[in-house]
């Protein structure tokens, strides 16, 4: 460009030469101004979107510890980590646990005196012993996590007494689980359900450990004096038995 005009190529001599004018200048210098002012914006914008951001991080952050100190459970969601304190209410825990007596009780009447020795091998629990066993299985294991800690001495001597036990007072034992349940559970509360325990080296809560070990190996225990029943020819005994503690109806 010469004298502010533009050099045209030789190949575009046919054309008419071009020459900005005073107009083409300001719309150029207009052009420049509202990019510069548009490059300001968005760098102030994204100042403001980090504050926003680091702001909305501590709010999450407040809202999250609010409801893990709460007694209510909270659903996931982008904002909340994905916990919960409890699966069950005390009363469905409750509820649980009784009707495994139910159904341990009605399985045990199905034991002949005859079966008491039966095991399926020499180093496996007789049903007499797994019986035995049952009567103190849950509840001192409660005990245990209210207490915070398994102590052997104390569940030795349980297991001596339950070994002093025959057929009828180890079934009258189980039965009498369902109000001793109750008393050991209605003396804990919600936050006592949540504290955290060690137990045999795992930390853990109260309510969890006796929905891990005492509600589950209730059921686990059941299942293997079933099986024994099954071994000693009641051939009778279906899933009804087992899940619903009842007879199945005779076949019409």
């Amino acid at each position: 460009m010469y004298g502010g005009r533009l050099a045209v190529p030789a190949i575009y001599s046919g054309t008419v030469d071009f020459e900005p004018g005073q107009a083409s200048w300001q719309l150029g210098y207009r052009i420049n101004r509202v990019e510069l002012a548009l490059r300001a914006q968005m760098g102030e914008l994204r100042a403001e979107v980090k504050e926003l951001r680091r702001e909305l991080a501590l709010v999450r952050d407040d809202i999250a510890e609010q409801i893990r100190a709460s007694a209510v459970w909270y659903p996931a969601g982008p904002l909340f980590r994905q916990e919960a304190h409890m699966v069950l209410t005390k009363p469905e825990l409750l509820a649980s646990l009784q009707n495994e007596v139910r159904i341990l009780v009605h399985l045990a009447g199905k034991v002949d005196r005859t079966m008491l020795d039966y095991r399926p091998t020499p180093k496996q629990r007789s049903i007499l012993e797994l019986l035995q066993y049952l009567t103190i299985m849950g509840p001192e294991l409660i005990k245990a996590a209210k207490a915070g800690a398994f102590e052997p001495p104390v569940w030795t001597a349980a297991e001596q007494a339950a070994k002093s036990r025959n057929f009828d007072q180890a079934v009258a034992a189980i039965a009498a689980q369902k109000e001793q349940y109750a008393t050991l559970l209605n003396s804990l509360s919600d936050a006592d359900l949540r504290g955290e325990i060690t137990m045999f080296g795992n930390p853990t809560t109260r309510g969890a450990f006796i929905v891990n070990l005492v509600l589950s190996g209730c059921a686990a225990y059941r299942t293997q004096l079933f099986l024994y029943l099954k071994a000693c020819g009641r051939e009778e005994l279906s899933t009804m038995n087992l899940w619903a503690g009842i007879d199945a109806p005779a076949a019409v």
